[in-house]
């Protein structure tokens, strides 16, 4: 809203709205309220000064809806509440019923109540009426309460070095968002790249993979990328909705959003994922490792990504002009010189990626190059007490912390024996290798998404998989990164809220649906394609034996 303003006062009524619709977008996310009403009433008093009667009247009436629900919410509590106590009670009564059950070989009484309590568990994960953090502290109460395993062992997830790397990774991410540097550092390559449709979508697809390991956030990260495209699109004059501006907001998006398997700070799904592994298999898979297995599978994806963008949103040779030089000298003078916090970030950031590839070198674990730079984030005051608590996702960690004791917990009790034996009939009917296998599992991670959410989806393939896949000779975390390469993924806008923001926060005028489903058909097969052609290269590492 301060950046809206700055624009406003200079004349710039364009950019002013561009700043809004984004500001209205971040808070909607979160809560509807007077602010968005507000935010909405400013968007439509700047369309009137700049006589666009219709779009002013059209968010009036958009604020007059926010409202009607405001006055309405009482009214509608009743609804979501029921729900909500049919969802508990459905997980109580699905978890009563398997405590009940006598426990088949391998399990005892206390492998059978888990495995209860985990089944109620995943009920209340995918109803979703509940936090997933506020479900696994459930999780943990019930292993304490009646007994399932020690309290020691049940709270061995918040001990582990790599509870405290997400801790620090998370606190990095939100220390760099809040310093301003990754959208200073767009707004520069911009500036001095020539004005070219192809090079613009190669530029914002590589920017969006260089920032994935920088920042886990999804949502910062299309924070970043959400008015930069935008922004490149309407100063090339492109239509809504035309093929220059699908293909440079699309680029953009999968450049940010889908290259999130690549790096173990890639998205906090792939931290939890990883907290799964045994401490073994951690150490073996650690950032270095992942990023070098998953390099292939990723270059691959992302060129047919690009090439996919050309083939289906071509524009002819009249239409490529460049971004208006003012736009770009305007946004830059706003941010004015480089802060002492984006200093100290870009020299931060450098430090932390020199440490976690330098690992083999020196030895020191990424957990504590994580907590080291966070720390010294805390210190200098780039990220203070109010940015600690609100930027940095506590519940995320407390999710963490319960579902890294499972690795411990299932061997313990048993289950991990009866789950093999659990699914061992369906795999055997059939004689896999690993290539079929890895995309069998590919091809369960996309189906399972029509019906889960991405953390659901990833704990479930991790827990029930693993131990299918390491009698093939896979180790776990390439089975994690075939997973990962379909969870992101999406055919009906329902199904990843990242796609849901970037849509919006262009006023459904960036591109279609449709244009955007044809693009993520195109990644489905690159991905399978990908898993094929990496697989003698994962040999080659000693992943699949």
């Amino acid at each position: 809203q301060e950046l809206a303003q700055l624009h406003h006062k200079k004349g710039e009524v364009g950019e002013a709205l561009g700043c809004l619709r984004l500001g209205l977008t971040i808070l909607e996310e979160g809560k509807v309220d007077m602010d968005a009403v507000q935010a909405m009433n400013s968007i439509g008093l700047l369309q009137q000064k700049r006589g666009n009667q219709e779009a002013a009247l059209r968010w009036g009436g958009k604020a007059l809806n926010v409202v009607q629900k405001l006055g309405a919410r009482t009214q509608t509590r009743l609804l979501p509440q029921n729900r909500k106590w049919l969802g508990l009670l459905l997980a109580f009564a699905v978890g009563w019923g398997l405590w009940q059950i006598p426990p088949p070989a391998p399990l005892d009484d206390r492998g059978m109540h888990f495995l209860a309590a985990l089944a109620a568990a995943v009920i209340l994960w995918i109803l979703n009426i509940l936090d997933e953090y506020v479900v696994a502290l459930m999780l943990l109460l019930s292993w304490l309460l009646f007994g399932i395993v020690p309290a020691e062992m049940a709270l061995g997830g918040f001990s582990k070095s790599s509870w405290f790397f997400v801790l620090g990774v998370l606190g990095i991410g939100a220390a760099v968002t809040k310093s301003g540097l990754l959208y200073r550092v767009s707004l520069q390559v911009l500036r001095r790249i020539p004005p070219n449709y192809n090079i613009y979508t190669l530029i914002l697809t590589a920017s969006g993979l260089l920032v994935t390991p920088l920042l886990p956030d999804l949502k910062a990260r299309i924070a970043i990328m959400a008015p930069i495209s935008q922004a490149i699109s309407e100063t090339l004059a492109f239509k809504p909705r035309s093929n220059g501006s699908a293909g440079l907001t699309l680029s953009a998006y999968m450049g940010f959003s889908q290259m999130s398997f690549m790096f173990l700070t890639g998205a906090p799904f792939c931290l939890i994922a990883w907290n799964l592994f045994t401490e073994q298999a951690k150490s073996e898979f650690g950032w270095g490792m992942w990023t070098l297995a998953a390099f292939p599978a990723g270059l691959f994806i992302l060129l047919c990504l690009f090439i996919a963008i050309h083939l289906l949103f071509p524009i002819k040779e009249q239409d490529q002009a460049g971004p208006s030089p003012k736009t770009l000298e305007t946004q830059l003078e706003i941010l004015g010189t480089l802060t002492r916090s984006e200093w100290l970030s870009l020299a931060v950031l450098a430090l932390v990626l020199v440490g976690w590839m330098g690992k083999p070198l020196h030895g020191i674990s990424e957990a504590w190059v994580a907590l080291a730079a966070f720390l010294v984030f805390m210190i200098t005051g780039v990220l203070d007490k109010n940015g600690l608590k609100n930027n940095v996702d506590w519940g995320c960690l407390l999710l963490l912390g319960v579902i890294s004791s499972l690795p411990v917990i299932m061997p313990h009790l048993k289950v991990d024996r009866w789950l093999m034996g659990f699914i061992d009939p369906f795999f055997s009917a059939f004689p896999l290798t690993p290539v079929s296998f890895l995309m069998i599992v590919n091809l369960l991670a996309y189906f399972m998404r029509f019906f889960l959410n991405k953390t659901t989806v990833v704990i479930l393939s991790i827990l029930s998989l693993t131990p299918w896949a390491q009698d093939m000779g896979i180790h776990p975390g390439v089975l994690l990164l075939t997973i990962l390469m379909g969870t992101e993924s999406w055919f009906l806008p329902y199904q990843t809220d990242s796609y849901q923001i970037v849509y919006y926060s262009t006023e459904e005028k960036a591109f279609s649906h449709a244009q955007a489903r044809r693009l993520m058909v195109a990644k489905f097969f690159a991905s399978l394609l990908a898993i094929t052609i990496s697989v003698p290269y994962w040999r080659m590492l000693g992943l699949i034996r």
